[in-house]
């Protein structure tokens, strides 16, 4: 299976904390972060443990997402 890698340039201000749906992919500035997590999860839900502690890994006061029917 081939990998891809993309650039991501993050901009906090311009993400959505909720997701009414699920996107496929991420934007550049990942203001769809929510529902591309939600695709995530739903697509490959045994991974979603690692990419949280790589996250927690990267991200300075990472916790958790909250994903389900109220956020």
């Amino acid at each position: 299976m081939a990998r891809r890698c993309g650039l991501l340039r993050l901009n906090p201000l311009n993400m959505g904390g909720r997701a009414e749906g699920e996107d496929l992919y991420p934007k550049v500035d990942l203001s769809n972060v929510a529902a591309w997590y939600r695709h995530l999860v739903q697509a490959n839900p045994q991974e979603n443990a690692s990419l949280l502690d790589s996250l927690r890994l990267t991200l300075d006061a990472f916790q958790f997402f909250a994903a389900g029917a109220d956020g």
